[in-house]
């Protein structure tokens, strides 16, 4: 009998990947509300260049927002963003069935740089992370 191990890392976006990293993420920062920062519009048609040149894959969105304030509020701030950014995903042409999102609130904070001020950490944590997943790492197919 053969022994396998299989070593899983735990993804902001509540996904659990299999080997020893998570797909890389992209971060989307927004001014206020669901309204994206500036520049941010030219990394969304990034990730739909790339989502269509990789059929293979799903996207999978996680909104955030600070831990300030009413917890039911931020969790609805941050599904609103992550579905922000689906809509732009769809509108530039990714396949809406191939995107999946979900708002963590604040509960996942980012952590402060060397010399960056409060207000800039608070900053950061109005975001969305975005990562492209193989579909094959979302999940297990048994062979019979």
């Amino acid at each position: 009998m053969a022994v396998v191990s299989i070593f899983f890392a735990v993804a902001s976006t509540g996904m659990i990947f299999p080997n020893s990293g998570a797909p890389a993420k992209t971060i989307i920062q927004f001014e206020i509300g669901t309204d994206f920062s500036d520049g941010q519009n030219a990394r969304i048609f990034g990730l739909a260049d790339q989502a269509l040149d990789e059929p293979t894959t799903i996207v999978y969105i996680t909104g955030h927002t600070g831990a300030d304030g009413d917890p039911e509020a931020n969790a609805r701030l941050s599904n609103a963003r992550a579905e922000a950014v689906k809509a732009a995903l769809v509108d530039a042409g990714v396949p809406q069935d191939r995107i999946q999102t979900r708002g963590a609130g604040g509960s996942v904070p980012v952590e402060a740089q060397e010399n960056e001020s409060p207000a800039a950490v608070k900053a950061r944590t109005k975001r969305a992370e975005i990562r492209l997943v193989e579909r094959s790492m979302t999940s297990i197919e048994s062979s019979q």
